[in-house]
């Protein structure tokens, strides 16, 4: 008796066990391994940009001794408020340090062609016209250099949505295409010393904090960015002569503020 119960135990548990390899043969157990593809490397791209500031002031200050000689008293103080179009090319670097690829530094140069429309309204004193408008646009350039870091909080399949904050330095010129005014007799004015003072240069320097979100769809990468302008430092006085005298045209700037959208390509 006691034979045919270990002869039964042990036929059991060979059957079992050859069920058991059988079934495993059958469905394999599967170690998922999670990968992330890495989202490091360089890229290059474009973007427009628009903006703008209400903290400017444009000064015309004629200085004609021999008419005028009290020369405290002249000018004119706008308060100017500024619009800006920007064209971009950037192109960078990007690396993500962590494995889950959620955290990455990035830094990269950007060049742009811009457009900036000043619009400043005031009053001329000791002249005729006493509340004025004038219109100045200038055509010009700007170059940055930026570091940010990046966070990615979503990620599904190739697409990434994530968020960034970054610091940049930007130097912008702008040279003056015309000067006009609805005025008509003050226009008159305004065109003779907008001729004299076609292509004078502004100059300005500034410090960039910025923020913004992107999305990526596999190496295909967009990117809403928001940054203030201060500004640091500005050489924006230039001389010129027309109809009404020779005078200085000053330009001054507090800061900007301008928002981005950009797009590049990962390789």
């Amino acid at each position: 008796m006691k034979k045919a119960l270990l002869i039964s135990m042990v036929a059991s548990a060979y059957l079992s066990t050859t069920l058991l390899a059988q079934d495993e043969d059958n469905h394999p157990v599967i170690n998922e391994v999670i990968t992330h593809q890495s989202k490091s490397g360089f890229f290059i791209g474009g973007g427009i940009g628009l903006g703008g500031s209400n903290k400017g002031k444009s000064n015309l200050m004629p200085i004609s001794p021999d008419s005028i000689p009290n020369l405290d008293a002249l000018g004119t103080h706008y308060k100017a408020t500024f619009f800006t179009l920007d064209l971009n090319l950037l192109g960078g670097y990007q690396y993500y340090f962590d494995k889950n690829q959620k955290h990455a530094i990035r830094t990269n140069l950007v060049f742009g062609f811009s457009s900036k429309n000043d619009i400043a309204n005031g009053s001329l004193d000791n002249f005729v016209h006493k509340t004025d408008t004038i219109y100045t646009n200038f055509l010009g350039f700007n170059f940055s250099i930026n570091a940010d870091y990046l966070y990615d909080f979503w990620e599904k399949g190739e697409q990434t949505i994530g968020a960034s904050l970054g610091l940049g330095y930007k130097y912008n010129a702008g040279f003056i295409s015309s000067l006009t005014s609805p005025d008509k007799e003050f226009n008159e004015d305004i065109i003779s010393f907008s001729k004299a003072a076609k292509g004078g240069r502004i100059t300005y320097h500034s410090i960039t904090p910025r923020i913004g979100v992107h999305y990526y769809l596999g190496r295909h990468q967009f990117e809403f960015l928001t940054s203030l302008e201060p500004v640091l430092y500005s050489k924006d006085t230039y001389q010129a002569t027309g109809t009404m005298g020779t005078g200085y045209l000053l330009y001054q700037h507090k800061f900007f503020y301008n928002f981005n959208l950009n797009y590049s390509y990962r390789f």
